[in-house]
């Protein structure tokens, strides 16, 4: 059956955090379909005057837009800087580093070292978090702006290369709701996907478009724990991050890829639908939104694709949280008797925000089941009653075409595509297609032993 093949990419010493013109440093988000603009601007100092600030969630390799400077050839030589790091409030520094040493926070204007401003609308010049930027004391507030202002010390500043510097970040805070829409916390440091992904919509003014049961239902399900070797960890993560303007619907695939599921626009709100798990299996715990059989739907035909043309694995390019360095590395999940029935891999490569191995290897797993052993598709005409179903949806197939003398309980499938029919072809028929779920494409236990 499947196999799983995952490891870690040789580490290479001579990395983009102490040189920054070499090595690949390629890093941020990106499932299909990939977010617009560069995932490697995050970590690449940006010159440009006009430089879009980042909208970043969980832990990040950042650089920043260099937005002052200050250079003295001395003797001694002496330089200071401030890099602008994100739209704000940001959660804090996790390590700090100029050419691949460790910097340390400075306790005063004359202190070689940095200063984190968390990026708060600031109440003045006097605020503590947000005011005069402590080594450019004539500099505005930057109010809303998560920055950083460093000053080097003589033997750092010989080089005159602000471009050296880098840091790890946990980025925004975010708020938390319950299952009425009502703030429960209006800000804190949070990775989950779902807290995400309402920080994204209220930014779009779509915040009360949220259909919060299911919502608090994705939520939960993303913060429970599971098992990983010895480890326990949150089953998932989010830590996506947009540096050219956030295009909604992107952002949003974006973030629930990192969750192994979907979002639905019903016209009146936006939903986010159960992971195909186990449970959506079941007969005990499943809920379809609708059953299709002989006597509410016609034209239903099996379509089997051609295998050569799908997925027989995926492998996955990441940041690794576990690493120190957050160094970029790649897993990868192939099921084996696909590339015996086809007789040759065919594993497509996919970009993930930074996450832990067994995140990136769960999602491999999941594209790979979703997209390559559930092959089989069904297209069918429903009638008036199927009017609310919606790509995304799971549904029963209880047609005799598909049952025959097969289960003895009808088949899951996935809702691709629907489009309502002319009135001409009949009353409030709508068109489907669908794919037949056969496996579970979510699993909580398809990743390897956690390193040593």
């Amino acid at each position: 059956m499947a196999n799983t093949n995952a490891g870690y990419e040789d580490y290479n010493p001579i990395d983009p955090w102490t040189d920054p013109g070499g090595g690949s440093d390629s890093g941020g988000s990106g499932p299909a379909p990939d977010p617009p603009g560069d995932p490697a601007t995050l970590q690449e100092m940006q010159v440009d005057e006009g430089a879009t600030l980042a909208v970043a969630y969980g832990q990040h390799v950042v650089a920043g837009n260099l937005v002052e400077y200050n250079y003295s050839s001395g003797p001694p030589p002496a330089l200071k800087f401030i890099t602008a790091l994100g739209e704000g409030p940001w959660n804090g520094v996790v390590e700090a580093y100029y050419a691949g040493q460790t910097l340390t926070a400075s306790g005063s204007s004359t202190t070689p070292g940095y200063k984190f401003h968390p990026g708060t609308f600031s109440t003045g010049t006097g605020d503590a978090n947000q005011g005069t930027p402590q080594f450019f004391p004539t500099s505005p507030t930057y109010s809303g702006t998560a920055y950083v202002e460093v000053l080097l010390d003589s033997l750092q500043s010989v080089e005159e290369r602000p471009d050296k510097f880098r840091g790890i970040f946990e980025c925004l805070k975010i708020a938390n709701y319950n299952s009425s829409g009502t703030v429960t916390d209006s800000g804190s440091y949070s990775t989950n996907p779902a807290r995400v992904a309402a920080d994204l919509l209220k930014r779009a003014g779509l915040l009360t478009r949220i259909d919060w049961p299911s919502w608090v239902v994705w939520r939960d399900y993303c913060d429970q724990t599971i098992s990983w070797g010895s480890q326990t960890i949150k089953r998932f993560e989010c830590h996506a991050a947009f540096t050219a303007g956030v295009d909604l619907v992107t952002a949003l695939s974006v973030v629930c890829q990192t969750g192994c599921t979907y979002w639905q626009d019903t016209g009146q709100s936006i939903v986010f639908l159960p992971v195909l798990d186990n449970s959506i299996l079941n007969p005990s715990t499943s809920n379809p939104v609708h059953t299709f059989t002989q006597s509410n739907a016609r034209s239903m035909s099996v379509v089997n694709q051609d295998r050569r043309a799908l997925p027989t694995g995926y492998i996955a390019t990441f940041r690794d949280l576990d690493d120190e360095y957050m160094t970029e590395v790649s897993v990868e999940y192939y099921d084996e008797d696909l590339e015996d029935q086809i007789g040759a891999p065919n594993r497509q490569q996919i970009n993930l925000p930074p996450m832990k191995r067994s995140q990136a290897e769960r999602i491999c797993y999941y594209r790979t089941i979703l997209d390559g052993y559930n092959a089989t598709g069904i297209e069918l005409i429903g009638y008036a009653d199927s009017s609310t179903v919606l790509p995304g949806d799971y549904v029963a197939i209880g047609h005799e075409l598909v049952i025959g003398a097969g289960p003895t309980s009808d088949y899951i499938a996935l809702v691709t595509e629907s489009e309502d029919l002319p009135e001409v072809d009949g009353p409030g028929l709508r068109r489907f297609q669908c794919k037949l779920i056969k496996k579970a494409p979510y699993r909580d236990d398809t990743h390897t032993t956690p390193p040593a």
